[in-house]
């Protein structure tokens, strides 16, 4: 058995050579530290390379590793740890927060130390070096490839805390939405366009390389929704800016009227150009007659705009879908509108 597991090394002998020099190859071959190395090395597979710590001869001990967000275990606390006042905040509005990275690197640095406490307490071979836990926001909707928050922390460069969060660029910009909208439409498309100036008005860019989708999304109780953006406030306030844009899913149209304007306190109906103009208003002239209208009856309108559409009224189930589809919702809000530009001062000089 024991010559199985420390089966020496073969050695070529050279006749020529003298009785030290194959004394010394033999002893060597039979090394325990060359022996036992090789054997348990061969019968054991590492798949993930060693941690570094710049000491050949103190690598990191392996470490669990946790992917879930640590921003919903904070929020699960307080929800004013990941924003203080949001009940501050006007219902069915939409503003532009920052992420604050010197927050974040504190938060994951305590968490990491106190995971390596609690694993020595239980028992587990560890360190203490390792890094478990690296994301705090939920990057698990972004479009493009997810990034971690933070990179192992014995990898940490010198510098002034939140450069390793935010990266060179600085704290990434936070579209936050609070009201109905996404509760009622879930599949809202979300996202950052640069802007273009055409006759002097602002307008979006058709270039696909101008958009920007999320990094990351959140929720907050009872009715606010978060995304992150790779932009800075320099970048989207800078003209000609950016716009921040929800558009409704192209993929899931809706069928309808629009509301009648008496509903709204308006006395006066428009004319009905296109099948998009159409209204309630246009089958009942006023809000009683609206309330006894209990079904629509093709036959008894006649309904033909003044432009020349296609779809004509009542032919059949197709032409009454195209007139009734409603057009896909685009609302591009402009970041000017969001967050003013700050004129930073002149750095001090000597």
């Amino acid at each position: 058995f024991i010559q199985i597991i420390f089966r020496p090394f073969p050695i070529f002998i050279n006749p020529q050579q003298s009785i030290s020099i194959i004394k010394n190859e033999a002893l060597a071959s039979l090394s325990p530290a060359r022996t036992v190395t090789d054997a348990v090395m061969s019968s054991v597979q590492i798949n993930s390379p060693k941690a570094q710590t710049g000491d050949e001869l103190e690598p990191i001990m392996d470490a669990p590793t946790f992917p879930q967000p640590m921003y919903e275990a904070l929020r699960d606390l307080s929800q004013d740890f990941i924003f203080p006042g949001l009940d501050q905040v006007p219902a069915n509005t939409v503003q532009l927060l920052e992420t604050n990275a010197k927050f974040i690197e504190s938060f994951l640095v305590g968490l990491n130390h106190e995971m390596g406490r609690e694993l020595l307490w239980r028992g587990y071979p560890t360190d203490q070096r390792g890094t478990y836990f690296q994301q705090f926001w939920d990057t698990r909707t972004s479009a493009t490839q997810p990034q971690l928050d933070i990179p192992p922390i014995n990898q940490w460069q010198q510098g002034p805390l939140g450069t390793t969060a935010a990266g060179t660029d600085g704290d990434k910009l936070v579209l936050l939405i609070r009201g109905e909208l996404l509760r009622r439409y879930p599949n809202t498309v979300i996202y950052a366009v640069r802007a273009t100036v055409n006759n002097g008005v602002r307008d979006l860019s058709t270039n696909p390389d101008d958009e920007r989708h999320p990094l990351f999304r959140g929720t907050l109780q009872p009715d606010v929704t978060f995304v992150g953006f790779d932009l800075t406030s320099d970048e989207v306030t800078a003209d000609p800016g950016w716009f921040f844009v929800l558009q409704q899913q192209p993929t899931e149209p809706r069928f309808g009227l629009d509301e009648a304007p008496y509903l709204e306190g308006k006395t006066e109906i428009p004319p009905l150009n296109t099948w998009n103009d159409l209204n309630w208003a246009h089958l009942a002239s006023d809000e009683a007659a609206l309330h006894e209208l209990g079904f629509v009856s093709v036959s008894k309108f006649n309904l033909v705009p003044t432009s020349q559409v296609n779809g004509v009224w009542g032919r059949n189930s197709a032409h009454m879908a195209y007139i009734t589809r409603q057009l896909p919702v685009r609302v591009a809000i402009h970041a000017s509108e969001l967050l003013h530009a700050v004129k930073k001062p002149d750095p001090v000089t000597k």
